[in-house]
């Protein structure tokens, strides 16, 4: 998956949501908070992904059948709570601390 990015357009006071390293503009934010909005949009794939990963067959049988896969299902939600929060972040621009 291209990662999406958001970036001031100066001197507007807009954002563009680009990926393939800027090359390419996937949007534009035409209403205030631009930047709120921008971080938004270009978290969206790794947003998608995280709620994705949290219905996979995979991640279902962790819970299945009363089998004891105590250590898969930790690493599965670990590894979806590192995708989520990093989804988060991206989308409020700040740091999600465990």
């Amino acid at each position: 998956m291209d990662k999406w990015e958001a970036k001031a357009n100066y001197p507007q006071p807009n954002y563009d949501i680009t990926c393939d390293n800027g090359r390419r503009t996937i949007a534009e934010t035409i209403t205030a908070p631009h930047e709120e909005h921008a971080r938004l949009i270009a978290a969206a794939p790794e947003l998608l992904e995280a709620l994705q990963e949290c219905i996979t067959d995979a991640g279902a049988t962790c819970f299945k059948n009363g089998m004891n896969r105590a250590t898969l299902m930790t690493r599965r939600l670990m590894a979806i709570n590192d995708i989520a929060r990093a989804a988060i972040a991206k989308a409020t621009g700040r740091k999600i601390v465990s």
